[in-house]
């Protein structure tokens, strides 16, 4: 997708900032579980998953409606929904919480995808320069 080549060791290798994330993000809310604020990272992140697949399938016009994760994603999606229904039909949260776990998310998937361009020795704004050249080229 970025016309980047990338050897094995350095996939293999990019795993390990997304685990750590995820991990994170799932066990925060069992260790911290007097604080519900700890699940929206991870709901916020199911949500933006799927908005992402879907994003990038008609971006690149996909020939299929599929990408790898596609499904996982979609279940993702359909979990925080059922989360976030019970959360505002309880009252769980106010609205700055909505807001401070949408952004913990954003600002740690950030940091998790800086990390993973500098483990493949690019800068972080190289990933969005050959994006933009793709694009260009369909």
């Amino acid at each position: 997708m970025i016309s980047v080549d990338i050897k094995t060791e350095q996939e293999r290798a990019s795993r390990i900032p997304t685990s750590i994330l995820l991990l994170t993000f799932t066990i925060a809310p069992f260790i911290l579980h007097n604080y519900p604020i700890t699940v929206l990272p991870l709901a916020f992140l199911g949500l933006f998953e799927e908005l992402i697949h879907i994003f990038f399938i008609k971006l690149f016009k996909c020939p299929k409606l599929y990408s790898p994760g596609m499904v996982t994603a979609e279940i993702q999606a359909i979990v925080t929904i059922i989360l976030f229904t019970y959360l505002i039909k309880n009252n769980i949260l106010s609205g700055l919480d909505y807001l401070i776990g949408a952004l913990v998310m954003f600002v740690c998937f950030i940091i998790m995808q800086k990390t993973i361009t500098m483990m493949i020795g690019y800068k972080y704004s190289d990933v969005y320069k050959n994006l933009k050249k793709q694009l260009a080229k369909k």
